[in-house]
């Protein structure tokens, strides 16, 4: 037993340089399955094409294929790399760590709660079937059951959740974002520019040569969308969405919306060149990539030949999953602050929107993810960090950041790293060059696009007289007068919010907000970022540099997000700054709780399982305000 334990110490200790080392037929052959699965989802795609087929060469495309191809390439390389590493396992090991009595143990920790579940949506139906003017509604019997199920399997594996929060931060996740998924409003503009997220989501879910169905068109548009008959038109203010934009969730007005859009789904496809798209010359922009997790639903849609409700329904599921899974494999790593993290990710907004077409919870998650992933790396304290985990945090940010290049600046988190973090110089130094190449790179995403446009245009969502050039000329011929109104917006920004706005719990088109649910939400993120501690916290998670390194990049960020806003957003030479929401700050939270509110100091009366019991009421209490509000109310 001991020779097994040396040895398995002798390969961890192994230098990086000799365990990255591929043999040739290795290298030739993950290239080789790179290109076998390059074709096959090319052929896929040609198979839920309407307008293409797999039989006819012409339809093939090269540049899908060579995309595709380099996607595969480089998740095969990470993938290998982290098992080199030991920071992944592999499939044997997986497959090994999991033995028949696993199944047993499922089947059996379970059985009890299915049945529970079982029981209330059979209990649901009956009731609610007994009722005067009952008319029936799917979702009567699915919220019971799910909810029902869950505090049954948690209460029934207590003592697994307890001692392994993540797995409990991924029952309540799934458990309410398939809700959400199931309940959400066929519309995609329930949440918001919904109507242009779906539109990119469909462009990226083909890749080149998008195709759009008349379905697809009411979906991508405000006037369409009305169409359906979900929204008053009255209730337009000079043709514009109101603050509070309430979709009807009846069961008939639901039903009358699916018919319209399953009559017009196949009809009218029009296929558009290369990366061309509806609205523009070409739909290439590095924002894209949020929209990957919505996009893979659509394709597999489409594989399956689902109609286009299916289709997006898949879409919401696909793009929730992605979100889950990004903050449990990050969550996982932490050996304290998982209630903490898991509470953050379970924030209503972010969970939602997740469960809907944007790019926000993309950016969110793999922001969040990169921090969550250094806070752990901190909590180790072994003073060395692997090439592999710089690369999987710096990617993480840096995919994250795509989406809302203007975050940037919180990086100065990692480039400030404390010495006991790496102790080799070369490899410090290649960590702060990293993070310097990381931010060169972001800020040429955003600053090359506006240096290259003519300055005429602007977000006519803004109002009139909105226009870049003439913006820009206004700050730079008076930059003091700039910082004051800048100062002003900070003040009200950050003092007179509204808690359901700070806490990110408004969802403005889908429900009015409580004002208890930002009360709620604040208190138990605050509560769980001074209780979820333990001495490992103490030294480089509290350290001063690293609290005024969040304080600096969180403000940056939002300098240049209220900058970015006034230019693009905001009529020229106004004394306000329109349009900026707390949502957008949601990738500074994360460091926000863990680092900036790390006391240093652990509170010992109050042990681990504690903490973990509020990190549970805490949420089922929330998400079942959130879902009935949401879901049942407005039934």
């Amino acid at each position: 037993m001991a020779a097994k334990h040396l040895k398995v110490n002798e390969l961890e200790e192994r230098p990086s340089a000799e365990r990255l080392r591929v043999p040739a037929c290795r290298l030739a052959l993950m290239v080789l399955e790179s290109a076998a699965l390059a074709l096959l989802l090319e052929f896929g795609t040609l198979m839920g094409s309407r307008t293409a087929s797999f039989l006819s060469p012409s339809d093939w495309s090269p540049t899908r294929i060579v995309i595709f191809f380099c996607l595969i390439l480089a998740l095969v390389f990470y993938r290998a790399w982290g098992v080199s590493a030991g920071e992944l396992l592999s499939l044997r090991a997986r497959l090994s760590q999991r033995g028949g009595s696993t199944w047993c143990s499922l089947v059996q920790n379970g059985a009890v709660p299915v049945l529970v579940g079982l029981a209330a949506a059979a209990l649901s139906a009956l009731v609610f079937s007994m009722m005067d003017g009952f008319v029936w509604d799917y979702r009567y019997v699915a919220i019971p059951a799910v909810i029902a199920f869950l505090i049954a399997l948690l209460a029934w594996n207590r003592r697994h959740f307890l001692a392994h929060l993540e797995y409990g931060f991924l029952a309540i996740a799934l458990s309410f974002g398939t809700l959400f998924c199931v309940c959400m409003p066929v519309v995609a503009l329930v949440s918001w520019d919904g109507n242009v997220h779906i539109r990119n989501a469909i462009n990226v879910s083909y890749v080149v040569n998008a195709e759009y169905t008349a379905a697809d068109e009411v979906m991508m548009s405000v006037p369409g969308v009305l169409e359906l008959g979900l929204y008053d038109v009255e209730d337009l203010i000079d043709g514009n969405l109101p603050a509070v934009w309430q979709p009807k969730q009846d069961v008939s007005s639901d039903a009358y919306a699916k018919e319209i859009l399953r009559a017009l789904d196949g009809k009218d496809v029009t296929r558009y060149q290369g990366f061309e798209s509806p609205v523009s010359d070409s739909y290439l922009a590095f924002n894209r990539v949020g929209y990957i997790p919505n996009a893979v639903g659509l394709w597999l849609g489409r594989l399956l030949h689902l109609d286009c409700l299916g289709q997006y329904f898949l879409a919401r599921l696909t793009s929730m999953l992605f979100y889950v899974y990004v903050f449990f494999c990050a969550i996982r790593r932490l050996r304290s602050g998982k209630a903490l993290a898991g509470a953050l990710a379970l924030l209503p907004t972010p969970l939602l929107m997740s469960a809907n077409f944007s790019y926000d919870p993309w950016c969110y998650a793999l922001i969040s993810g990169s921090f969550i992933w250094y806070a752990a790396a901190l909590q180790r304290r072994d003073g060395e960090m692997s090439g592999f985990e710089m690369f999987t945090i710096y990617s993480s940010f840096v995919l994250g950041a795509l989406v809302k290049a203007v975050v940037f600046p919180i990086a100065l988190v990692f480039f400030l790293a404390p010495r006991e973090l790496i102790r080799d110089p070369r490899r410090r130094a290649l960590w702060r060059v990293s993070a310097v190449l990381c931010v060169l790179f972001l800020l040429m995403t955003f600053a090359l696009p506006f240096l290259m446009s003519d300055g005429s245009g602007g977000d006519s969502r803004g109002g009139d007289n909105v226009e870049h050039g003439s913006q820009v000329g206004f700050i730079l011929s008076d930059p003091l007068g700039y910082m004051v109104i800048f100062a002003s917006f900070l003040g009200e920004f950050l003092f007179a919010s509204p808690l359901e706005e700070m806490t990110s719990s408004f969802f403005p088109y889908l429900y009015e907000t409580p004002a208890y649910f930002g009360l709620l939400t604040l208190c138990l993120v605050l509560v769980l970022a001074f209780l979820d501690r333990n001495p490992r916290d103490d030294g480089p998670l509290s350290g001063g540099l690293l609290k005024v390194a969040v304080v600096v990049g969180s403000l940056s960020a939002l300098f240049l997000i209220a900058l970015a806003l006034y230019i693009d957003f905001t009529p020229v030479g106004s004394e306000y700054i329109s349009g900026v929401q707390w949502r957008y700050m949601l990738p500074c939270f994360i460091p926000i709780f863990l680092f900036l509110l790390n006391s240093g100091r652990r509170i010992r009366a109050v042990p681990r399982e504690s903490v973990a019991g509020v990190f549970y009421v805490g949420e089922l209490v929330l998400m079942c305000l959130v879902t009935y509000v949401g879901f049942v109310s407005a039934f």
